[in-house]
């Protein structure tokens, strides 16, 4: 015995698919271990079989929340990433020296050569 009927579920679906597709690519893109390209897959597959989702819309959908977790994400990291890796980074194995070397090297770009 199902929780919902196949009609439910593709009615479920067909209402908050976009944001469900957005809400899991988003956090993704922030650095958070979330099976974005999953949910991708699977809304994907889902409108090619269903009428319910239209692939256009699902792109747009990935699109924005990609461009909004990464922004998101850059600005967390800009405002909290110094402050957490001097407090938590010891823990594994960041020290305070090794995290002003990386800004050093960062800031000379030697990285990218």
């Amino acid at each position: 015995m199902s929780l919902f009927s196949h009609e439910a579920l593709d009615s479920l679906v067909a209402t908050y698919g976009y944001f469900e597709v957005a809400l899991g690519v988003g956090p993704k893109s922030m650095g958070l271990p979330i099976p974005g390209e999953t949910i991708l897959v699977v809304a994907a597959v889902y409108a090619a079989t269903h009428a319910g989702l239209n692939i256009w819309l699902i792109v747009l959908a990935a699109s924005a929340g990609a461009i909004i977790g990464d922004n998101w994400g850059y600005w967390l990291g800009s405002r909290f990433g110094y402050p957490l890796l001097l407090r938590f980074g010891p823990k594994l194995g960041l020290s305070e020296g090794r995290i002003k070397v990386g800004q050093y090297l960062a800031a000379q770009r030697r990285w990218c050569r």
